[in-house]
Order: C-alpha cells, then sequence, then structure tokens
C-alpha cells in the first residue's frame, strides 16, 4: 500500500506539473515549490528554538486554525510558528500573516520530501486543521516521536479509513496523538476503528467568525447604500446563484435591497450579474456614487469586506450550495440571522444544525428560494424565531479553542 500511494502522490504531483501550462492556480502550485527545500534551511530559526508546525489546506482552513495559532503563540511564546499550505489560495493570501515567523507551501509528500523536510524542520510538535493526513510527514514524525494534533478533525462513512481496503490508512491515524474532533458523529466513526484518543470540542471557525464580527466595520458607501432598509446579501455567488436571486428579486417588496458579493470579481462576471439583473437596478460597487445612484442592488467588485458587510443584512444568501459545496456560512450566522443555501451541505454539519433549528434553510430551486425568501421578509414571527436560533447556534457553538487549550496543556 505504501508503494502505491507514493505511486498516486507522485502522479498527481505530474499532472499538476502538466496543468501548470494553462492553468494558474496549477502554476502557483508548482512555482511555489521550487527550490523550497533551499528557503527551509535558509529561512528557519536556530534549532535551539522550539517549533510549532502548523499545516493546513487552503484559506478556509488556515481562519478554522488561525484561533488556535493565535492562542498557541500568547501561551507559549517560547516557541516559534511555522505555518504550511498546500493550496496556493491559502498561501498568497496569507503569505504575510504576522502570526507565524515562517510561511511556506508544503511540499509534495513524498517519502524522500518527508524526510528532508523533517530533517531541515525538525519541529516540536504538528498540528493539522480539519484534514490532510499527510501519511508520510505523519510516518517520519512517530519514528522521532514529534507529538501531531487535529484541530476541527472531521470524519464521514464514505471516507477511506472506514472502508475494507483503509487498513494502511487507519494504521497512520493512530500515530496521531490526539484529534480534537467538531462533532459527536465523527468520534464514534473513530472509535469503531478503535481509535480513543479524541475529545468533541467542536469547531474553532465558531470562534473566528465571532472575532471577525466583533470587530467588523462597514464600509460607509455600504452603509449609504442599505440607509436602513431590509438588505438581502448573496455572498461567495455563482452564476447559478445570481440567476436565482435575480429571479427571486421579482417577487419581493420592492423596499428590499440586494447586495451581491460574487465568488468571482473578474469585470466580466460583474458585467454578466448587471445584465442579470438589469443596469437601471445594479451597480458595481466601485461604480456607486452614495446620494447619486438610486440603484437597488450593489455588486461588489472588491475582496475583504463580505464578512462586514453581512452585518447588515436581514437575510443572508449564502452561494455554492448548487455546485460543489457551499460556502462559508458562519460569517453571515455570526450575526444572527437567517441564512438560506442550496441543497450541496451534506457535508457542512453547521448547515445541517442550523437547518435543524430553523435558522438556516435550504433550497433547491426557485420555487423554493421565493418562497422562503418571501415568508421570511413578510412573516415577522418566522422571521424572529430563525433570528434568535440562528444567534444562539453560534453562542453554543462558541468557545472550541478553549477546550482544545485545556486538553493541550496537558499533552504538551
Amino acid at each position: 500500500m505504501r508503494l502505491i500511494y507514493e505511486i498516486v502522490i507522485r502522479l498527481y504531483r505530474f499532472t499538476i506539473i502538466l496543468a501548470s501550462v494553462v492553468n494558474p492556480k496549477a502554476r502557483g502550485w508548482v512555482k511555489g515549490r521550487q527550490q523550497i527545500f533551499s528557503q527551509l534551511a535558509g529561512g528557519l530559526r536556530d534549532e535551539k528554538d522550539k517549533l510549532a508546525w502548523f499545516h493546513c489546506a487552503s484559506l478556509g482552513e488556515f481562519e478554522q486554525g488561525r484561533p488556535v495559532i493565535e492562542k498557541f503563540k500568547a501561551h507559549y511564546p517560547d516557541y516559534k510558528i511555522l505555518l504550511t499550505f498546500f493550496s496556493p489560495s491559502g498561501y498568497e493570501v496569507r503569505k504575510n500573516y504576522p502570526g507565524a515567523d515562517y510561511i511556506y507551501y508544503l511540499p509534495a509528500d513524498t517519502r524522500v520530501n518527508a524526510w528532508r523536510f523533517y530533517q531541515i524542520v525538525k519541529p516540536d510538535v504538528l498540528f493539522l486543521v480539519k484534514y490532510e493526513y499527510w501519511y508520510n510527514y505523519i510516518d517520519i514524525l512517530a519514528k522521532h516521536d514529534v507529538p501531531v494534533f487535529v484541530i476541527s478533525g472531521i470524519f464521514r462513512k464514505s471516507q477511506h479509513f472506514f472502508k475494507w481496503y483503509g487498513f494502511w490508512f487507519r494504521r497512520h491515524l493512530r500515530k496521531v496523538k490526539y484529534f480534537f474532533l467538531q462533532d459527536e458523529d465523527s468520534a464514534k466513526l473513530l472509535t469503531t476503528i478503535n481509535v480513543e484518543n479524541i475529545i468533541v470540542s467542536g469547531d474553532t471557525r465558531f470562534d473566528r467568525v465571532m472575532e471577525i464580527a466583533e470587530k467588523s466595520v462597514l464600509p460607509e458607501k455600504v452603509v449609504r447604500f442599505c440607509n436602513n432598509e431590509r438588505v438581502l446579501v448573496g455572498g461567495s455567488t455563482w452564476p447559478v446563484d445570481e440567476t436565482y436571486l435575480a429571479g427571486a428579486l421579482k417577487i419581493l417588496p420592492e423596499d428590499v435591497k440586494f447586495i451581491i458579493a460574487p465568488h468571482e470579481i473578474d469585470a466580466n462576471h460583474i458585467e454578466k450579474i448587471v445584465e442579470i439583473f438589469g443596469a437601471e437596478s445594479a451597480i458595481p460597487y466601485s461604480s456607486y456614487i452614495p446620494g447619486k445612484d438610486k440603484h437597488r442592488i450593489l455588486i461588489l467588485d472588491c475582496i475583504g469586506v463580505l464578512s462586514a458587510v453581512y452585518r447588515c443584512a436581514s437575510v443572508a444568501y449564502v452561494g455554492g450550495g448548487f455546485g460543489k459545496g457551499m460556502h462559508n456560512i458562519l460569517e453571515a450566522t455570526a450575526y444572527g440571522i437567517p441564512v438560506i443555501f442550496g441543497p450541496n451541505n451534506k457535508k457542512f454539519p453547521e448547515a445541517q444544525g442550523l437547518a435543524d433549528i430553523e435558522g438556516g434553510f435550504e433550497v433547491s430551486d426557485q420555487e423554493s428560494l421565493n418562497r422562503i425568501l418571501s415568508e421570511l421578509l413578510t412573516n415577522k414571527e418566522k422571521y424572529t424565531h430563525a433570528c434568535e436560533a440562528s444567534a444562539g447556534f453560534m453562542t453554543k457553538n462558541r468557545g472550541a479553542s478553549g477546550k482544545v487549550f485545556s486538553v493541550l496543556e496537558t499533552k504538551i
């Protein structure tokens, strides 16, 4: 099985190299790993310093791990922090993050790379955020008695760990010192394969999004646009989401405004959104002049403001649920508002939990979206219940990073 795994990793790397000719993200993946070992050798600390290594797949996992990184830095100031990413979408955005002393791409998980990485880095502890179990790295750390912790881990029955052919992968899971899990279902699954070093601490993303919400400040242009009226915010939307939202606009009261924050903000996409909603109604944020323009739909053609913009929302619609999977609903839920999302949400326990208490609502087509929005914006009792459920959900699930540290202090 080790040989098969090694071959798969090498084939994956070769595929990305080929894709890098035409794909910018793949090109970033390859370019970021060029000369990585010489960069590590020249950039890391003196070996007498202790080193805590945090690995995140991408930006979402970084935000999930960030509360723990910052708590660790505060609790253990004698440690240097190494942060690694698998994806360019994480590295490129957070390569200057001040909470880490060193930030790099993670070399592909071949046996040779894992050995070379360990010889240079020699970490004292590794924290894996949510997932990404790189087996050669785990193996080499276990052989040198370096503890590995998983933060906000989550497991599903469909994963290879729980299949008849998963024995080799299960063996590596048992090399993890402790799992801090998001939910009870994950804990039950791990116990079925004799992994007992677990605690259900919750999802550290709740801590992060609540911290962001408490510090957020609305841009003045957005304040002027909202003008204390009811607003639906469509966050991280894709074309299918935008089409549905344009359909919903037709049946909602005219005093309800829309703010659309598309996942992709290239000029062509922004133009298409304006076309879908109508140029007489929609305007890009960069062109909007408060007090002069009387548009009903504001399109955010900039990045970095969505989490704050949810503050002005009466209702949020979070995109992606009609594609590969929905985007972050917790950023919106942090403000205690109802959240609507598409059907592809089964891998997101926060969506399931929010829907169970009617703080979140799954929609499957134009008709169901229109119905839910109409009910929320015309039925005061339903709306109030949804807001209270959403706020209570966040309060109940906050504090995961504190639970992690209450255990970590006895393990490090």
